[in-house]
C-alpha cells in the first residue's frame, strides 16, 4: 500500500508510471511456469484476411521466458517485454482477465479486491497448460509482425502523426494499466495513414507494429491551493488536426518523453504566451437568431492551435 502522501507530482507520476495489474499479480508464476517446458505444440493460426500466419508446429519458449524473467512489469518504450506479454493476454477472454479459469486459479474476491483474482491456474490432469501456449504464440505472433520478440516497446506501439511514426508508451487495454491505447478506424477527415498489413485483430498488432489513435488522450493534473490554480497537462495523440500546423505532432513527442506542459490560466500569462491571436465577428442576420445554440464543434474550431 503506498505511503507517500497524494499530492499533484504524485498523481501525475502514477498516471504514467505504466505498471499493469495481471504482470503484476501473474508474471513470477507465469516465469516459474516456464522453467518445465523447453518447448510447446502450437495449432497453425491464419490472419484476419484468411492468409496463413503459421502452421502447427513446435515452438522453443526459452528465450521468452528468461524476457519475462528480466521484466519489472511495466509498459515504458525501453521495455522488451510488452511486445510478448500483450500477445499472451490476447490469448485469453476478457472474462479469463477477471475471474477463474485457464488463467487466473482463484476467482474476483469482492472482499478482496485489491488481491484478487489471484494465482496461476494449474495445469489441466490431462497435461495441456493454454498459459504456455499462449505464450508460445505470442512469440510467433510478434515475429510474424517483422519484429523481434525481444524488441523494445518503443518499436511495438507508435502514433502516426504528420507522417512520422511516434512512440507511445502504455498498454493494450488489457493488463490493467491506467495509460492505455487502441486502434479505432479514422473518420473520413483523418489525414492518410500508411498502416502494416493486420497480423492479430485482438491486440492491432501490424506487420511493423502496432498503430495506435486512441485511449489516453488528454491527460491534466489540477492542483487547488491557497495561493491559486495550478496545472500540467498532455495530449497523447498531438494536438491540431491539420497536418500543417506546428502544434500537430509536438504533443505527442511531449507525451512519449512525459514532458508535461504547464497550463495558463492567467490573462497575461496566456497573452504572453501566444503564438498568434485571431478575431471572429460574426455577420448581421436577415432573421431571428437560430434555435441551435453554438455548439461544441465550433468553439474547437476556434480555438485549435492556440
Amino acid at each position: 500500500v503506498p505511503t507517500d502522501p497524494l499530492t499533484a507530482d504524485t498523481i501525475a507520476a502514477g498516471l504514467l508510471d505504466n505498471r499493469g495489474l495481471v504482470s503484476e499479480l501473474l508474471l513470477d508464476e507465469v516465469v516459474e511456469r516456464c522453467t518445465d517446458p523447453d518447448s510447446v505444440v502450437v495449432p497453425g493460426r491464419q490472419r484476419p484476411d484468411g492468409s496463413q500466419l503459421w502452421l502447427a508446429q513446435r515452438v522453443d519458449v526459452g528465450e521468452v521466458c528468461r524476457l519475462l524473467e528480466r521484466w519489472s512489469g511495466e509498459w515504458n518504450l525501453d521495455d522488451q517485454a510488452p511486445l510478448v506479454w500483450a500477445q499472451f493476454l490476447a490469448g485469453f477472454s476478457s472474462g479469463d482477465l477477471r475471474g477463474a479459469g485457464p488463467l487466473f486459479a482463484e476467482d474476483f474476491d469482492p472482499a478482496d479486491p485489491i488481491g484478487t483474482p489471484s494465482g496461476l491456474s494449474p495445469v489441466s490432469p490431462g497435461g495441456f497448460d493454454p498459459v504456455m501456449v499462449a505464450l508460445a504464440e505470442a512469440a510467433l505472433t510478434v515475429e510474424a509482425a517483422g519484429l523481434r520478440v525481444d524488441d523494445a516497446w518503443l518499436n511495438g506501439q507508435w502514433v502516426q502523426r504528420g507522417g512520422e511514426q511516434i512512440p507511445l508508451h502504455g498498454d493494450t487495454g488489457t493488463d490493467g494499466n491506467v495509460n492505455r491505447m487502441w486502434w479505432v478506424p479514422p473518420g473520413p477527415a483523418a489525414e492518410p495513414q500508411e498502416l502494416g498489413r493486420v497480423v492479430d485483430a485482438r491486440t492491432g498488432l501490424r506487420e511493423g507494429g502496432r498503430a495506435v489513435n486512441a485511449g489516453t488522450s488528454a491527460v491534466m493534473v489540477v492542483r487547488f491551493a491557497s495561493d491559486g490554480v495550478s496545472a500540467t497537462a498532455l495530449l497523447a495523440p498531438g494536438q491540431s488536426s491539420d497536418p500543417a500546423s506546428p502544434f500537430h505532432v509536438d504533443q505527442a513527442y511531449r507525451f512519449s518523453d512525459r514532458a508535461w506542459r504547464t497550463v495558463l490560466f492567467d490573462s497575461d500569462d496566456v497573452a504572453s504566451a501566444a503564438e498568434r491571436s485571431e478575431e471572429l465577428i460574426a455577420s448581421r442576420l436577415a432573421g431571428p437568431l437560430p434555435a441551435q445554440p453554438v455548439g461544441p464543434a465550433t468553439t474547437v474550431a476556434a480555438l485549435e492551435g492556440q
